[in-house]
């Protein structure tokens, strides 16, 4: 027999009797509220308003989470405010030892709060999206949504950033609570859904990271020209960066300072329209300097130069803050001489 929405007031002391046992690593509902809760949502077609307010603790339901991916444009809103989506949202729920039982949902919306290193750092509500669920796994989307850093914690959220771009994986906490809306598939006459306001969840999230960018492949000189009056030389390049993360990030343009093999900083290099998707990019490259060592190397036999990030890389502080820690080399080889 398979069991459908409408009989979870029937299962519901065993279930919550499952969650209840669990380890305490969070806060759980009372199980008679548990009960109740769900009894009454099924047969009035409503959520109770004090319900919500129960079940915003993490009872169990979702287990953990995981994202395949993490798009982030730092320049949807003002300097706070970022837009946060992600192409496949998944959760393993919690096993119900009721016979034939499975989870049912059709819709979802997430409100929640990205933790780092213990310290509440930015928060986003998502729009609803579809759900599938299939053998205990929830999946969906994470629909453009808008990431607002929380007053106070713009450091927190620079050094988030700076994790998450520097380092080859970083783990955070997400919580919050969901929106569900559930079938009730009842053969009596009750409302066809039900929607289930501020179920809570919190879940470690690991996520492969930028790494500083360890593969960039120099691919062409566009052109090269060299001031003879003060000896200042431009340089525009294409480049591949091979972002290797689980993060799609839109950084705008980012000014990096460029260093010699003895790691003498020799000047700037611009980087236009730094999108990076994940896997490879072809990016505009504008490098400017006065060295004339370096300029000869270049034009004889080519150089290796480090591209580094600082606290001033970019007008948007958040992205400063992610690339500050960013040391990258660049294999430039021999070059046409400016004409």
């Amino acid at each position: 027999m398979k069991v459908t929405s409408y009989s979870f007031a029937a299962s519901a002391v065993a279930f919550s009797a499952t969650v209840l046992a669990l380890p305490a690593l969070f806060r759980r509902i009372d199980q008679s509220r548990f009960t109740a809760c769900f009894g009454t949502s099924i047969a009035r077609g409503q959520w109770p308003a004090d319900c919500a307010k129960d079940f915003e603790v993490d009872v169990g339901i979702i287990q953990t989470l995981s994202v395949v991916d993490l798009i982030i444009d730092f320049f949807q809103g003002d300097t706070n405010s970022l837009s946060l989506s992600s192409t496949k949202l998944s959760g393993n729920l919690l096993e119900v030892p009721v016979p034939g039982w499975t989870w049912k949902a059709t819709e979802a919306a997430q409100h929640a709060t990205i933790v780092d290193n213990g310290i509440a750092i930015a928060t986003f509500d998502t729009p609803p999206s579809a759900v599938d669920i299939i053998d205990n796994t929830y999946s969906s989307v994470v629909k453009p949504s808008t990431l607002t850093v929380l007053p106070g914690q713009n450091e927190a959220f620079g050094v988030f950033m700076a994790a998450l771009i520097s380092k080859s994986e970083h783990t955070f906490v997400l919580r919050g609570n969901f929106d569900v809306i559930i079938p009730t598939d009842a053969p009596f006459p009750v409302p066809k859904s039900v929607r289930i306001t501020n179920i809570g969840f919190k879940s470690n999230i690991t996520l492969k990271g930028c790494n500083s960018f360890p593969k960039i492949d120099y691919l062409e000189q566009v052109s090269l020209t060299l001031d003879s009056a003060t000896g200042v030389f431009t340089l525009t390049s294409l480049i591949n960066v091979e972002n290797l993360s689980q993060l799609d990030l839109t950084l705008g343009d980012v000014t990096f300072q460029t260093a010699d093999k003895n790691g003498l900083v020799v000047g700037d290099t611009v980087i236009k329209g730094m999108r990076l998707k994940i896997g490879s990019n072809k990016l505009t490259a504008i490098s400017t300097s006065s060295n004339k060592e370096l300029y000869d190397a270049l034009t004889t036999v080519g150089a290796t130069v480090t591209l580094s990030g600082t606290d001033h890389s970019s007008p948007n502080p958040f992205v400063a803050g992610g690339v500050k820690s960013v040391k990258a080399q660049v294999v430039v080889p021999k070059l046409k001489p400016a004409a």
